[in-house]
């Protein structure tokens, strides 16, 4: 993209092509390899607990012998671009306009499932009399 045999200047080539000048002259730092060593294993614990965010792998780290803060777990997962698989809060009011509505919504949902299938414990029972 840029050209540093150009006949026009790196300072010229960044402002045509709208990028600033500290990111020509940046040369990102390699990745230790204590580093690599820790993603891979992210990556083998992330494989088999989908579910757990950056507190619980660095609890699973731990109890393997790495000591490493949770701080740095989750850049090393932001780095790696993985994330926790789980619900997150407040992820149904997307299809709803607000709140109200979909708190009137649910409540539908649930009268029609209690009509439509009673629970056991509804049911009254009887005394059984003997004889």
């Amino acid at each position: 993209m840029i050209d540093r045999e150009h006949e026009l200047s790196i300072t010229s080539q960044a402002e045509v092509l709208q990028i600033s000048r500290g990111s020509i002259y940046y040369l990102p730092r390699p990745v230790p390899e204590a580093d690599l060593a820790i993603m891979r294993r992210l990556d083998r614990l992330h494989l088999e607990f989908p579910f757990a965010g950056s507190r619980m792998l660095r609890g699973l780290l731990a109890v393997e012998g790495c000591k490493i803060g949770r701080r740095h777990v989750k850049t090393l997962m932001r780095r790696m671009g993985i994330e926790a698989l789980y619900r997150r809060p407040r992820t149904y009011l997307g299809a709803y306009n607000n709140v109200s509505e979909a708190r009137a919504s649910i409540g539908r949902y649930l009268d029609f499932y209690n009509r439509a299938s009673e629970h056991p414990s509804v049911y009254v029972v009887e005394e059984k009399r003997l004889c």
